[in-house]
């Protein structure tokens, strides 16, 4: 679909490999093997139920080899996620290789459908890292086993408040199987990154509950779009779910959305909103 990101800088990407030669080149501009960064910003994997898995590799890189180098890493988790994860307190480069793998394994049939277990990884204070553009001193990784979804109905997505003029796109929204009242519009935000929300199409209550979300202390939700905007980070949509600002008006088959996109420092847009309609069949 056209995503809604269009001008910004995507960095996603999703690492699975092995820390092997083709790591091998100019990363950033440091000398010495104890500038490390980490190879992108953003790394998600996603699973379908029937899908079998059992970890994956976030991958640190340098551009000098000549010497074995050892750095902490600082793992928090985004809850309390209690035994399901291991991960390592440290990661080690050979002498000779220019990437290495900071491995985080699971169990898949342990994880929960429909959750998104997150994660920031960081060097700790002090460490030595590039000071040139491209450099990444922290990352973002999201581990999700997902539903299986099936199309629900056609939509329109009106986005007044991105761009300078409102921009209209037609897509598919579907619903999750086994789930009551779950749906999503799929890469709504970027590759991978979706809207999902949980209502109830019948009217019976008009709130919407962004499922993807993290709610913060204002009460605000912020949903991760997979873009980051330079060192200030991840962006986000910031989402005010008070139903007098998102709300589903079922006489309309309307679904109203109160957002900015924002970063970590503050907001990239004023606060608008985007809408979600479809027709009776």
């Amino acid at each position: 679909m056209k995503k809604l990101y269009i001008g910004l800088v995507s960095l996603i990407a999703l690492t699975t490999v092995s820390c092997d030669d083709k790591h091998e080149g100019t990363f950033f501009a440091g000398t010495s093997e104890t500038e490390i960064s980490f190879l992108q910003k953003v790394a998600s994997i996603t699973y379908l139920p029937a899908d079998e898995g059992t970890g994956i590799d976030v991958v640190l890189v340098r551009n000098s080899a000549d010497a074995a180098f050892t750095t902490e890493i600082v793992v928090t988790p985004g809850d309390d996620y209690g035994t399901l994860f291991t991960y390592p307190a440290e990661v080690t480069f050979e002498k000779g290789s220019y990437a290495a793998n900071a491995s985080f394994s699971y169990d898949l049939e342990d994880l929960t459908l429909g959750t998104t277990y997150a994660f920031e990884i960081g060097l700790p204070e002090g460490a030595t890292a590039p000071v040139d553009g491209g450099r990444y001193t922290s990352t973002e990784l999201m581990i999700m086993r997902d539903y299986e979804w099936k199309v629900w109905k056609a939509v329109t997505v009106t986005d007044e408040g991105w761009f300078e003029d409102p921009v209209y796109i037609n897509v598919n929204m579907e619903k999750a199987e086994g789930a009551d009242n779950l749906y999503r519009i799929p890469s709504y935000y970027d590759d991978g990154y979706d809207l999902r929300i949980s209502f109830d199409p019948t009217g019976a209550t008009n709130s919407i509950t962004f499922v993807n979300g993290a709610v913060q202390q204002s009460g605000a939700v912020w949903v991760n779009t997979g873009g980051a905007y330079g060192d200030y980070g991840a962006i986000y949509a910031e989402i005010d779910p008070d139903t007098e600002h998102s709300y589903f008006d079922v006489a309309n088959n309307t679904l109203v959305i109160n957002q900015r996109y924002r970063v970590g420092a503050g907001g990239l847009t004023d606060w608008y909103d985007v809408t979600i309609t479809w027709k009776n069949e």
